[in-house]
């Protein structure tokens, strides 16, 4: 609970009310490739559920307390993320290398009940990494990352 004295006087009281659900699995898959290597892959989804309830009560007339609209908010968002990755990473002598590619899909939807605004998102992003080393000693090494801008 907020309790809050308004510019114009009067004393606001504020309660959020929220739940929040989060759910997720993954699966990762590594395969040998002997001296060329090594392949890894996996898959991860994710889900979030969010309710959230912001309540502002004008409580000046303690016995008449009055809900205000303007700044309360109710919001109900829904957010799914699918992922997959697929690397590969190989040594010779000193160097090593590593490269890989991600992709995740978002879909994400929004609701806020107070006002009625809405908003739907589908999106794919993908992230390409490569990673370079050398190692010089047992204790020094120097590497190269790349990705994608």
């Amino acid at each position: 609970m907020c309790l809050l004295r308004a510019r114009d006087g009067r004393l606001l009281v504020g309660d959020l009310h929220g739940d929040l659900k989060i759910r997720s699995v993954k699966a990762d898959y590594t395969h040998p490739l002997g001296s060329a290597g090594k392949l890894e892959a996996g898959l991860k989804s994710s889900l979030v559920d969010a309710d959230n309830e912001l309540e502002f009560y004008d409580k000046s007339d303690a016995a008449h307390p009055i809900l205000d609209t303007t700044i309360s908010n109710h919001f109900l968002y829904r957010e799914n993320i699918n992922a997959a990755y697929l690397n590969y990473s190989r040594e010779w002598a000193k160097f090593s290398l590593q490269a890989g590619i991600r992709a995740e899909n978002t879909i994400a939807k929004g609701n806020q009940l107070t006002t009625g605004q809405t908003f739907d998102r589908n999106y794919v992003n993908w992230f390409p990494s490569t990673f370079f080393t050398y190692q010089f000693s047992e204790k020094y090494t120097m590497g190269q990352i790349g990705r994608a801008h």
